[in-house]
């Protein structure tokens, strides 16, 4: 199970998306919409809460690394912040550690939710 909550931003400012649970093969197809959905937004940053993100594998480690691409060709910077030990360890094996700004630790900022993603979210918590 993955949820993915995409919050808003102020002009100049940056997205914040918000993730539960898993990004796997089974999940990639809603977190790549989600992510892209964004590419066409005025707000060029995005950072990435994944503090509750209890598994990466590496069908989503390369979803993170095609959205670094998307985000850097629109001179953008994204950012993780506070990734697990599993999650981290999984950035680090596939050297986007070295490619992503990392947090480890963050304050929460304001934010305006704009979107839910996927589609079915609150039905996937029952």
């Amino acid at each position: 199970m993955s949820v993915c909550v995409v919050h808003g931003c102020a002009p100049g400012g940056y997205y914040r998306v918000d993730f539960w649970g898993e990004i796997d093969l089974f999940a990639a197809p809603d977190v790549r919409a989600a992510l892209h959905g964004l590419a066409n937004s005025e707000c060029r940053d995005v950072l990435l809460e994944v503090s509750r993100l209890t598994f990466l594998d590496v069908v989503g480690a390369r979803l993170l690394g095609e959205f670094l691409e998307v985000t850097r060709s629109r001179g953008g910077r994204l950012t993780v912040r506070a990734p697990t030990r599993q999650v981290a360890r999984i950035l680090e094996v596939t050297e986007l550690a070295e490619k992503v700004d990392v947090e480890r630790s963050g304050q929460p900022g304001r934010w305006l939710p704009v979107q839910v993603g996927p589609e079915d979210w609150r039905s996937s918590l029952n």
